[in-house]
Formats: C-alpha cells, structure tokens, sequence
C-alpha cells in the first residue's frame, strides 16, 4: 500500500498569499477611497473659495455704487440719487479700480455689465431710534443687488449680494440745539436745555462756578466731547455742576445739509450757500439750485445801488414772472433807521420789513395772493405770503454793513413766515407771540413772557447772523453809552439758522448761551425764546467776535426752550431745511440672477 503525505508547509504558504492579497486589494480600496475623499474634499473647498471670492467681488460692486450713492445723497439730496439710478446701474469695478477685476464679469439678473439699482420705497416716515429718538424723518429706500462671476475659474459659480439702505432726511428744526461745527456751553447763570441736542463735530461743555447746566435729552456728537474749563474761554473755570440725563452719545453719523458742498467745519462758504444769491447762469433745477432758498421762497426782495427795490415773486411759483409794483411794496419795505452796532463797529445801512404791514397786504393784494394760489400745492386758503427772501446787493459802500431788520412781528401772516437773507437780521420787539389781531389789524392777545407755543404759527430766520432787540429800542441811542440801551422784557418764538463767530486762540465765540447776539443792557430782564437753534457756518460778514459784557451788551435772564410744535412735521416752518441720514437697512446673500429681496 502506498502512501502520500501532503506538505502542510505548501499549504501555508498559500494561505498566506491569499492573506496578503486580501490585504492589499483592500489597502488599495482603502487608498482609492482616501484619494476620492480627498479629491472630492478638495473640490469642495476650492468650490467654497470661489464661492466666497465671489460673494466678495459681488459686495464689492455694490460697495463701489454705495458710496457714490452715499456722496450724492449727502451733496444733494435724495431726488440727485433717484435720477442717477441707471448711472449707477453701469458703475462696474474695472481694471481702473484695480487689474483683478478684469477676472469678474458682473451683472444684474441676466443683464450683463449692469447692476440692479432701485428705489423700491419713496417718501416713508420713519421714527428713528438711539441716539435721534423722538424724531421722524422721511425716506426712500433702494436695494442694490449685484451678481458675480470668475470668467477664469473651474467651477463658473454666480454669487449674489443685495444691500438695502434707506436715505433718510431728517427736518434739521427738530433739534433744540444743533451746531455744524463746534459747539460750547460755558454758561454763568444757571441753564435747562429741553430737546435733542447734536454736534456735528465736537463740543465743550463747562458751567462757571456755581452753576449748574442740565440736559433733559440725549446730546450727541460726531467728534469728540470735553467738559470743564475752555482753553478759549479764560474767564470761565468750568467747575460748575453738569448733568446729563442720559449719556451723551459719541461717534454719531455726521448730519450734513445737502448743499453740494459739504465738509463740516471746513466750508464754510459751501454749508452758507442755501443763504445766496444764485451766481448767474445757474439753474434753479440743478443739483446745488434746487437747494437754495432763493429758489424756495415765496417773495425775493433785490436791493441795489440808490436803493433801488426789485420785488418779484418766487422761483417756485411762476419764475418770479410777478412783479410787485413800487405802490405796493413800499408799504412793508424801506430803507431809512440807520443805526450803530457796537459788536461790529460799524453803521447798519439796512432793508427794513414792517411784518405786520406785509401781512395786511399778503391778504388783501390780487398780484402775488393770484400767483401764489395758481402755484402747485398751494391753494386760495394758502394764498398769504409764507417766506421772503431779502438781500441787499448794493456796492461801493464803505463803513457800513448791510442787515435786515424785521418789525411788528407780533403776529405773523396766517400760515406763517419764514425770513431768508444771506445778511444779518436784527428782530426788533415781539415776534410771532399771537395769531390774532382787531379789525384793524392790531395784534392783540399776546402770549409773551410765556414758554407757551399756543398762538403761535410756524417761523423760521435763517442769516448771517441774528440779533434781538427789544422793544425799547431806539436806533438814536445805538452809538451812546450802555445806560442809553437798556432792554424791556422780550418774547421770540421761531427756528433761527444762522452763523457764529468760531473760537480762536484769542476770542472765545460767547457759546451757546450767546446763540442769540445782543446790543442793550438786559441785566435783570428776560428774554423769553422758543424754537430750535442751529448754527450751520462762520458768518460772512457779521465777523466781530463775541465782545463780552458791559459794555456792547449786559445778559438777559434766558428763558429758552425748544418748540414741541416742531415734532409735528405740519408745525414746521416754512422752507425747513433736512439734513442727510443714512441707514443700512441689510446686507444679503440671495439666489443667483436675483433681481429684488
């Protein structure tokens, strides 16, 4: 019988073999597994890179527009921006700006080398929140969308970017206090100021001894905010008590007047230009003309050399087409009352304006109450006489210094008045204390005294610079000793916008407290004052400094108080100019090819 053993070392190793193939063919898939993870990670995230650089360059065409947009609305206002929409549709980032946009194609929704601009809401209220809580302003809102595309990339991926932002104007009168450029309260008596205040650079804030300064509002600024002593004010220590109740708010946006030229603090001519005469040439409906209150005002009173008057009827109403006969204006109108003012150290050779005899006539005449009633949004009921604008245009005149002055201004015409002039107004006596007057058209009833704002109509002055004096005023006494000039008790209730005469190293601007300039020695008498402040510029031609006391000027007791009337946009004066406001309402992510939110 035979025998066969078989050779387990053989068979080992076979098993073996077929071990390690296992092994490897498994390590393989492992590996082809890994190297597909790996290539489909890789994928992914150069897929996000291009995603994102995308999304970037899209947020960059919108950026680029935006701030164009920005720079229009805050130069000229809102109406600029909506007639630039396919203007700035076609402002693409390109190689200009830099050569890497030269890999991007953009458009809006399909349209190639465009970007969706739209203004999707118009003229919307809106009550604003911290730090301009209480105010409402009006805006239009635009979406901006932009699509992006890398003409060079692996994947061609579209990313969109939509911004929405809201152009906001908020009626400057709605301020208590409101100053363009650097503001100070370094009062010596005791203050309480009601209202909203804002700096639109920085503020100094420093009470004397004894005194104590109270804001019931918020107080913002764009700038920087000091307290204590002034280094321009050396008769003030600034050791008085200071209260704020509530904490002043720091970085607020800059709040321009959209005049085309509008760096605060620094242009003045460019902020004073609502103020002017038009240079010739310039339209009425161009960027800056639509902003001047020259072509705003219902009347425009042109005096030139040998005083000659031209009076004529506004821009707005039938391009000044009326023309009001010597007959007529010369009863509210003159020239005559030349008087000393001891700040400028000058002769005032003024315009003069009888309010009281302007509003008799604004009710009875038939040349401008047909005008002005023919005019679009007013109407038979709106016919009176609403905003002046007066300036004096004569040359060669040498030491002396224009200026308006504004009498019988008790009681204004029926929808009230606002008075333009790039000079200085002077308001003699009571103004806009009452809404009613006797058959002979006598105010009677005044509300003087009074912080009431009851009888009163809507009023604004916007010049050069402002100057109250009362009604015991007499234009003989100017160039004589202070004891010639001694105040009685005043009322003023009306929005000023005006300039000042900024601090330097050696004249301290008087502040706030001196907002209001005076010729007379109200010591002991009160001056009683309701509207909102607002200084916009260096003035122009009122240039003295602030004089200090005892001599040009003793202070009054200042009741001052800010107008709650002007809350209520139906309240505001005639020609209330906005200042500019923009918020950022969102920024998205949307669907490629998007064309709205």
């Amino acid at each position: 019988m035979n025998l066969k053993f078989s050779n387990s070392r053989t068979r080992k190793q076979g098993w073996a073999l077929l071990i390690v193939l296992s092994l490897a063919a498994t390590g393989l898939l492992l590996m082809a597994s890994v190297v597909s993870w790996s290539n489909q990670n890789s994928a992914v995230v150069a897929r996000n890179n291009e995603t994102f650089a995308t999304a970037y360059a899209a947020e960059a065409a919108t950026e680029k527009i935006l701030s164009q947009v920005i720079q229009d609305d805050q130069d000229y206002g809102e109406g600029l921006v909506f007639s630039k929409t396919s203007t700035y549709s076609s402002m693409l980032p390109t190689a200009t700006d830099n050569s890497y946009w030269t890999n991007y194609q953009f458009s809006g929704g399909t349209s190639n080398n465009t970007i969706v601009v739209t203004r999707v809401i118009s003229n919307s209220s809106l009550a604003l929140g911290t730090p301009y809580s209480g105010l409402t302003a009006i805006g239009a809102t635009y979406e901006i969308i932009a699509n992006a595309q890398n003409l060079h990339s692996e994947f061609g991926i579209v990313s969109t970017v939509g911004q929405k932002i809201i152009l906001s104007q908020i009626p400057l009168f709605q301020f208590a206090i409101f100053y363009n450029d650097f503001m100070e309260f370094d009062p010596g008596a005791n203050m309480n100021v009601i209202g909203l205040v804002h700096g639109n650079t920085n503020m100094q804030i420093g009470p004397g001894t004894g005194v104590t300064l109270s804001f019931s509002n918020n107080v913002s600024y764009t700038g920087t905010l000091t307290t204590g002593s002034n280094i321009y004010n050396s008769g003030n220590t600034g050791t008085g008590t200071l209260n704020f109740s509530i904490t002043p708010t720091a970085g607020a946006v800059p709040l321009n007047l959209p005049v085309g030229t509008n760096v605060s603090g620094t242009n003045t001519a460019g902020v004073s230009a609502i103020l002017q005469v038009p240079p010739s040439g310039e339209s009425p409906t161009s960027t800056i003309g639509t902003n001047r209150l020259f072509n705003q005002a219902d009347i425009i009173v042109l005096v030139s050399n040998g005083n000659k008057f031209t009076v004529t009827s506004g821009v707005d109403i039938d391009g000044q087409a009326t023309v009001v006969p010597t007959n007529q204006w010369s009863l509210f109108l003159g020239t005559n009352g030349t008087f000393y003012n001891g700040r400028e150290g000058l002769s005032v050779n003024p315009i003069t304006l009888n309010v009281g005899a302007l509003r008799q006539w604004s009710s009875t005449n038939t040349a401008m109450r047909t005008a002005l009633s023919s005019a679009p949004s007013r109407s038979s009921s709106t016919a009176d006489v609403q905003s002046v604008f007066l300036a004096d245009m004569r040359t060669g005149i040498t030491n002396l210094e224009p200026g308006i002055v504004l009498s019988n201004g008790a009681a204004l015409p029926s929808n009230g008045l606002s008075i333009v002039s790039p000079d200085p107004v002077y308001v003699v006596g009571n103004w806009n204390v009452t809404t009613n007057v006797n058959s002979s058209g006598v105010p009677i009833n005044l509300t003087t005294n009074s912080y009431s704002v009851t009888n009163t109509l809507p009023s604004a002055i916007y010049t050069d610079a402002i100057t109250i004096l009362s009604t015991a005023w007499t234009p003989l006494n100017s160039s004589n000793s202070i004891s010639s000039r001694v105040a009685t008790s005043d009322t003023v209730n009306a929005a000023i916008l005006t300039g000042n005469v900024p601090s330097t190293t050696s004249n301290y601007s008087g502040g706030v407290e001196n907002f209001l300039r005076l010729l007379e020695d109200w010591s002991g008498v009160n001056l009683y004052y309701n509207g909102s402040m607002v200084e916009m510029f260096a003035s122009q031609i009122g240039k003295a400094p602030w004089p200090g006391t005892g001599v040009v000027y003793n202070p009054p007791t200042r009741d001052w108080a800010f107008d709650n009337n002007f809350l209520n946009p139906a309240q505001l004066p005639p020609l209330t100019p906005k200042v500019i406001y923009l918020q950022r309402a969102s920024w998205t992510t949307l669907p490629p090819y998007t064309t709205q939110f």
